[in-house]
């Protein structure tokens, strides 16, 4: 997998978020994929903030790799094979333990 089969872009404010592709195009909102395998649709007025990558270096090949565990490429574009992030887990409550009835 080379770094020319995606076309990389990157968040200028969030960095740490990696590097993405385009997996869907709407009229008012674009979807990229991220190399942490979710999934972020931006509004028409947001996408300028996603920069196309010039730079093809040896992160942005580990990133194409670890985007190709979540999508794949086909003659229509980009598919994502993962919806979205896993539900983060609810704590449990615990009921407090019955006491004894006092005789």
């Amino acid at each position: 997998m080379s770094s020319s089969e995606y076309r990389l872009y990157q968040h200028v404010k969030r960095p740490e978020w990696g590097f993405s592709t385009i997996v869907s195009l709407e009229d008012d909102r674009t979807t990229f994929l991220f190399v942490d395998g979710i999934q972020r649709t931006f509004k028409l007025a947001h996408v300028h903030m996603m920069e196309l990558v010039t730079v093809l270096d040896e992160a942005a090949e580990l990133a194409c790799k670890k985007l190709a565990a979540y999508a794949t490429i086909t003659a229509r574009g980009t598919v994502a094979k993962v919806k979205r992030p896993p539900a983060k887990k609810k704590p449990k409550v615990v009921a407090p333990p019955a006491t004894p009835p006092v005789p």
